[in-house]
């Protein structure tokens, strides 16, 4: 998995980690709470390209977010996502 600001992570351990923290409710630093409503989608083959809508209560202003995602075998093998979490506005 790939991030705006050029770092990764890689392998189940690191990737249950990153969702681990992420899911963690907001006065335990997470991001719990958050809704996301595609706006737009792309597939091709084994691709697919996913614009999302982010919103949350206690967010100020909804956030647009893209990922690709590359599956094989049903399941995810890549992603690059534009979340930036540091660019979200907090009320």
């Amino acid at each position: 998995m790939f991030f705006p600001d050029g770092g990764g992570v890689s392998g189940r351990a690191e990737i249950t980690a990153l969702y681990e923290n992420f899911v963690k409710p907001r006065d335990q630093g997470g991001l719990c709470g958050l809704r996301l409503k595609v706006v737009d989608r792309f597939l091709e083959g084994r691709s697919a390209i996913v614009k999302v809508r982010v919103t949350a209560d206690f967010l100020a202003e909804p956030y647009i977010s893209t990922d690709g995602y590359v599956f094989r075998g049903g399941r995810i093998s890549g992603e690059v996502s534009t979340l930036d979490s540091t660019k979200l506005k907090f009320k």
